[in-house]
């Protein structure tokens, strides 16, 4: 009997032995397991970083392209100098409506002008128009033509400025393009005001620059052409 009893004790301690080993197997898995946690949440915390990182320079790329933009818009650089432009007189067909970006002046004052901008050193002003266009509103040209150069002197916000303007006549390649009332210009900030909007062909006001470019257009119409 006493040996049956020192047996079972024996196996009872080996059974014992066991389920200590398989309690310190289980803890160790799950020791393991907290440092995988931990590496994973490390490694989270990384790429949330790298991701708050590329927000910030998102942002910034924004802010610097904003601003490039807005360069751009100015008729002077810096206030001193010539600047070479190219815009696009668009008609609608229907009614003889001119194509105008809508704008104030530093003193408030609200103007019309034709879409285009700066021509880039290397780039024909040809290209400009319709770079321009793609860019401000999406839309392509067709039957680009050159009506004559403009040359105006004039002050802006305390300075002067001095714009040598190439005008040209285009048409829209889509005719949808016409039948948009009211749009902003696509590659502006998005707190800019600017509207593209239709002129009506025997508009006074408000005054459309640069000056001479509606005398440019009419006296470049061919009869035919007049609107209906």
């Amino acid at each position: 009997m006493n040996g049956r009893a020192g047996g079972m004790k024996s196996g009872a301690a080996r059974m014992n032995g066991r389920a200590g080993g398989m309690k310190s197997a289980a803890a160790r898995m799950k020791s393991a397991a907290a440092r995988m946690n931990s590496r994973a949440a490390r490694m989270n915390s990384r790429a949330g970083g790298m991701k708050s990182g590329a927000a910030r320079m998102n942002s910034r790329a924004a802010r610097m392209k904003g601003r490039a933009r807005a360069i751009r818009r100015l008729p002077v650089s810096g206030g001193r100098g010539q600047v070479v432009k190219a815009m696009a007189v668009i008609r609608r067909p229907r009614d003889g409506a001119l194509l105008v970006s809508e704008d104030c002046d530093p003193a408030g004052v609200l103007f019309h002008r034709p879409l285009g901008g700066h021509v880039e050193f290397g780039e024909y002003a040809e290209h400009t128009v319709r770079r321009e266009l793609l860019e401000e509103i999406g839309q392509s040209l067709s039957e680009v033509r050159l009506l004559g150069v403009l040359e105006n002197i004039f002050d802006w916000d305390d300075s002067q400025a001095h714009e040598i303007v190439f005008v040209f006549s285009a048409s829209f390649q889509g005719d949808s393009a016409y039948e948009i009332a009211e749009q902003r210009i696509l590659d502006h900030a998005a707190d800019d005001q600017t509207l593209v909007r239709w002129r009506e062909a025997d508009a006074a006001s408000p005054p459309l620059y640069p000056a001479g470019v509606a005398d440019l257009f009419r006296t470049a119409l061919l009869p035919a052409e007049q609107p209906r």
